[in-house]
């Protein structure tokens, strides 16, 4: 029995746990190479704002991909050399005025979680920020005018300078940047220069035709620094003629049509990329734009996600299927698809904004996502919960319950993810026409009983509940007889489930710091169809 401990414990140690938007707080950056007599102009100007003209705000726009985030990283590794403090927040696209006041705060080292009032909470900001002085705050990727008031006022505070990116022109002059630099696309010689570097050393452009159709292909960029990264990167290690010129006809037939939407047009470019993988190394892919926009996610989360929705193969050992995961991970971000995050580049990804855009666009009508966008109730449900619906990310907002009058039809839906909400109530109709619902996460919320119709959901694969520290009561399992994964880890449980014992394709059961566990059958651990159990202090307490 001792010897099985040990290795289911063992097993254990791969789950992982999801990290969110971790700001930069001084720390070098890693960075690309400036690309373009442009970006090192912008950079050089920046410096000077900075430190001879004492630029108090500075606005930089430019077109999704264009290069504005990694201009910042420069920056910020100057500024960190001469060691001014910095402050680096990253708003994205759904950030509303109280997640972006959070961001800051978290930055700062301010809890303001507790405070609902925005006044109140710009003024606990202010203070904050007075305290600091002589700083460098970088709002990245801002998407709407903001009212520096609500944020704590920044500019009022002596020697400190604001620096946000945006795609719009007009944020900067609403949020009233003294200073705005635009940062342009690449120049045809630019491009090209990038495609070679980037393609490496591995793929000679040793054929005449091929250099001509690689050129087209850079062309076709559009000068966007992201899109000529992807497309290079899915060529490299190519030799043969004829695959480049199938490249290229595939890249003119991309399926996003010529449009006169910058967006739309970028991708094009984007996609070709996403339409060079395996069908499985897609379905992860596109598995990343269920999380919040600009997220940092921990690579054995997503892999352990990957391994919930079947997205590895499942015949082998779970060992192999968190390789095969990895391996997936390393091949997205080989081909430019992710990028690793700058102080954790093994363990941390993150997916560009705009990729994930196209990931969305990809899915749209088959998922819902509204991740981290501070909703207080759930989406409508005759708005929102359509019968096509697959996939429904509402992680990390701020749903308090699910009425009982709710009861949406959405008989494809597979994943459900209600992680980090302060959810304590789900009516009994919720999941009652969710008769295909896989992949439940109801991780890191208050819910203090599961619905009794929870018993229903036959073809559940994974429950997910950790964290949901006031949870007490889960109804009978015996019936979900394709219940793979089971995660109970700091739960308020007292005993395990009914019908456990009934698994017989569980594989996965974490208990980790069950700690008010009163009963543990013994055994539950003999049942030759667990393969993994983590229930290292349970084990320890009743063995």
């Amino acid at each position: 029995m001792n010897a099985r401990v040990s290795e289911l414990v063992e097993q254990s140690r791969h789950f992982g746990e999801l990290v969110l938007h971790k700001s930069c707080n001084g720390e070098v950056l890693l960075t690309t190479k400036l690309v373009g007599k442009t970006f090192e102009k912008n950079l050089e100007r920046i410096w000077k704002f900075l430190t001879t003209d004492k630029v108090s705000s500075i606005g930089i726009y430019g077109m999704g991909g264009v290069g504005k985030t990694t201009l910042m990283k420069h920056v910020h590794n100057r500024l960190r050399d001469a060691e001014k403090s910095i402050f680096w927040v990253t708003a994205s696209q759904e950030c509303t005025i109280t997640v972006l006041q959070d961001k800051i705060a978290h930055v700062l080292e301010l809890d303001i979680s507790n405070e609902r009032n925005v006044d109140i909470r710009a003024a606990r900001l202010n203070e904050a920020l007075f305290m600091r002085k002589n700083f460098v705050l970088i709002l990245d990727d801002v998407w709407k005018k903001f009212s520096l008031e609500k944020v704590g006022d920044p500019l009022r505070v002596e020697g400190c300078t604001l620096i946000l990116t945006t795609r719009s022109l007009e944020v900067c002059h609403q949020v009233g940047c003294e200073e705005i630099i635009e940062v342009e696309t690449l120049n045809e010689n630019e491009s090209w220069n990038l495609f070679r570097e980037t393609l490496g050393r591995g793929t000679e452009l040793i054929d005449p035709e091929v250099e001509e159709i690689a050129k087209s292909m850079a062309k076709m960029c559009g000068g966007l620094p992201l899109g000529i990264i992807t497309i290079a990167a899915s060529m490299r290690g190519v030799t043969r003629n004829y695959l480049w010129r199938n490249a290229l006809r595939e890249l003119k037939e991309s399926s996003f049509r010529h449009d006169d939407d910058e967006e739309d047009n970028v991708f094009k470019v984007l996609k070709y990329s996403f339409d060079c993988l395996d069908q499985r190394h897609r379905h992860c892919f596109l598995y990343f734009s269920l999380y919040p926009e600009d997220s940092i996610v921990l690579v054995e989360e997503i892999v352990g996600k990957f391994i919930s929705e079947e997205l590895v193969d499942t015949k082998w050992s779970m060992k192999a299927q968190f390789d095969e995961g990895r391996a997936i991970v390393d091949r997205l971000v080989n081909v430019c698809l992710l990028e690793r995050v700058e102080d954790d580049p093994e363990s941390s990804v993150r997916m560009h904004d705009l990729l994930r855009a196209m990931a969305l666009k990809i899915t749209r009508g088959k998922t819902m996502v509204f991740a981290e966008c501070s909703l207080n109730q759930i989406p409508n449900e005759e708005e929102y919960w359509t019968k096509d619906l697959e996939k429904v990310s509402l992680l990390w907002n701020k749903i308090v319950e699910i009425p009982a009058e709710m009861s949406p039809n959405c008989p494809k839906l597979s994943t459900l993810l209600l992680h980090g909400n302060p959810l304590n109530f789900i009516s009994e109709s919720f999941f009652s026409q969710m008769n295909g619902l896989c992949v439940l996460d109801l991780s890191y919320t208050k819910i203090k009983e599961l619905p009794n119709f929870l018993s229903n959901l036959e073809g559940l694969k994974a429950l997910l509940l950790r964290c949901c520290k006031q949870l007490v009561y889960v109804p009978y399992l015996g019936k979900l007889k394709a219940l793979k994964e089971l995660d109970l880890s700091w739960t308020g449980i007292t005993e395990v489930p009914q019908g456990m014992e009934k698994l017989v394709n569980l594989k996965c059961l974490l208990m980790k710091e069950a700690n008010c566990l009163k009963v543990f059958p013994r055994d539950l651990l003999r049942n030759s169809h667990i393969f993994n159990v983590s229930i290292f202090l349970v084990i320890h307490k009743y063995q």
